[in-house]
């Protein structure tokens, strides 16, 4: 007989079994290690994949025109002196893996027997395997030698390395994301008396790397 006062159990309850209890925290833990969508296995941004191209294109350029002097004061051996430079602007035409218009944009000067030069170029077209749009290329260094005169073409040669100016693409090449090589050119200083003229023409050698369009995943059934 219940003692006065005991409450009359309503029901039966069981302990927790601890294999239930381990595969609750199994899954809470799988659900917080689960990728987002979009993601790789570790939780990080998957990396578009990245395409490099080799370039190999000609390019060919009538006699560029002054546009001023840039004079600046430089010390050399504990004396300054003003070292002007030429500003030198105009078109150029590129066919092969780039297949473009530029635009030039360099300052050049005198150095001994050679003409040294920095620059940009804008370029307006394609680039193979990468689509169409534009981008800049910087010119750091280059040089045309005077002391290499061949008297059989009339002409000096030069050259300069090429860099990609990062983020600087539009359009498709929005997805350029790095780039360099060489020009080797020769220039004929007794042609580009007119537009129709080719005072420059060479070769641009290096590499561009862009990265693939984005491709959504298809849906599953």
């Amino acid at each position: 007989m219940p003692s006065r006062g005991a409450r009359k159990p309503v029901g039966t309850r069981r302990p927790p079994s601890y294999a239930l209890v381990l595969g609750l925290a199994a899954a809470a833990l799988a659900l917080q290690s689960a990728p987002a969508e979009g993601t790789g296995g570790d939780g990080r941004e998957q990396r578009a994949k990245a395409r490099t191209v080799a370039v190999h294109s000609h390019f060919a350029e009538p006699s560029l025109s002054p546009d001023g002097l840039d004079c600046r004061p430089s010390s050399a051996e504990k004396s300054v002196e003003e070292v002007c430079k030429l500003h030198l602007i105009g078109p150029s035409t590129f066919t092969g893996t780039i297949h473009a218009k530029a635009a030039l944009d360099y300052l050049a000067w005198p150095s001994g027997t050679k003409l040294k030069y920095t620059g940009t170029v804008l370029v307006r077209g394609s680039v193979a395997g990468c689509g169409v749009g534009s981008f800049v290329m910087d010119y750091p260094s280059g040089i045309v030698d005077q002391d290499e005169f061949d008297p059989a073409t009339q002409s000096y040669p030069g050259r300069n390395p090429w860099v990609f100016r990062k983020g600087s693409g539009t359009g498709q090449l929005a997805r350029l994301v790095s780039g360099s090589g060489m020009f080797t050119f020769r220039v004929y200083p007794l042609r580009g008396h007119d537009e129709s003229d080719t005072f420059a023409e060479g070769d641009i050698t290096g590499t561009l790397t862009c990265l693939a369009p984005h491709e959504p995943r298809a849906r599953s059934h």
